[in-house]
């Protein structure tokens, strides 16, 4: 497949008509044939165009999925994938110690993948993920997995990882609306329990991508999503139901909803960058001193300048009532 630039406006305008249409049953036999690998192991070959051949009968209703969504690829110069290696995203886990030994594999499957190339330079994509929580555990017990729809972009600043939930009802005493709208959570662990100090600096951090006017668009146009900030990617995460769920990955309207709040989100993550370029540098703190010191320190400097003033009068007066008096000042 050949990928071409695309405007962010477009996005907003793709062509749906192949999603819709339905596939010739020998093309889709010969795409299958193309694609499928004896001996294949998709667990760790991470061939975006492969597929190992199926032990038990084959799901004629994934195959002609997957020929849908490469047409509607091929058709608007993005490209497809079955699914794609978590190390390509930032922030995509594959493994997590287990408390008691070993490790926790395939915490992230990346499924459905279109993705593609702005005329700026920044790159999207549109994907299914299920990821796991786990906290640990030999047994199991506390393991989630979470289904996500998602919309992935490039922001062009980068910033700390943080994930951050849709509140259900927003937080009444938060004077941030990022913490307002949001709560903090760990994508990856079930067991996160940060100090007030992290969840302060992980708020921080958001707000170099998320400034208010991109805050309030979000919340607009993808209302219920979470939010994912890793490396120089923002990623727009809807939660659902597995079950069934998965075949509207072809769905034209479901694609048009994820396509269009990537075409609202690209331009304005530019201007959330612009604006992070034109604020003032911060001065630099040699001493390390946090914001909380500096301010004490200042307070204390304020207290000895005034307790300085108020001993120069005390002395000018005490002389002039010297000099009222008739002595002589030496």
């Amino acid at each position: 497949m050949v990928e071409a630039a695309i405007p962010w406006e477009r996005l907003g305008a793709l062509d749906y008509e192949a999603l819709r249409a339905k596939p010739d049953s020998n093309a889709v036999a010969a795409y299958r044939a193309w694609c499928e690998v004896p001996g294949y192991d998709e667990a760790t070959g991470f061939d975006e165009q492969k597929a190992p051949v199926p032990q038990h009968k084959p799901d004629k209703s994934l195959w002609r999925q997957r020929y849908r969504l490469g047409a509607f690829a091929q058709a608007n110069g993005l490209t497809y994938s079955f699914r794609s290696n978590p190390k390509r995203w930032p922030g995509m886990l594959t493994e997590l110690p287990r408390r008691w030994g070993g490790n926790f594999r395939d915490l992230s499957k990346i499924r459905d993948v279109l993705e593609g190339s702005s005329t700026d330079g920044r790159r999207f994509m549109a994907c299914a993920m299920e990821l796991t929580q786990c906290g640990g555990a030999v047994t199991g017990r506390d393991i989630i997995f979470n289904h996500f729809t998602v919309v992935a972009v490039q922001t062009g600043i980068p910033t700390k990882q943080a994930y951050l939930k849709h509140r259900l009802r927003k937080h009444p005493d938060a004077q941030d609306p990022v913490e307002g709208n949001f709560s903090l959570d760990n994508l990856f662990h079930t067991i996160w329990t940060p100090m007030p100090e992290e969840k302060a600096a992980q708020y921080r951090g958001t707000r170099r991508v998320l400034t208010p006017e991109l805050l309030e668009l979000i919340l607009r146009i993808a209302p219920g999503h979470n939010l994912f900030l890793s490396g120089d990617w923002l990623y727009v995460m809807k939660p659902y139901s597995f079950r069934g769920e998965d075949k509207k990955n072809a769905d034209p309207d479901v694609l048009r909803e994820r396509f269009e709040i990537a075409a609202q989100l690209g331009p304005a993550l530019a201007e959330a960058k612009a604006t992070l370029a034109n604020r003032p540098r911060q001065q630099p703190n040699p001493t390390g001193e946090t914001k909380k010191q500096r301010k004490e320190q200042e307070r204390q400097r304020r207290n000895s300048a005034e307790a300085d003033k108020r001993a120069m009068a005390f002395v000018e007066k005490m002389k002039q009532q010297y000099l009222d008096g008739g002595g002589q000042a030496r």
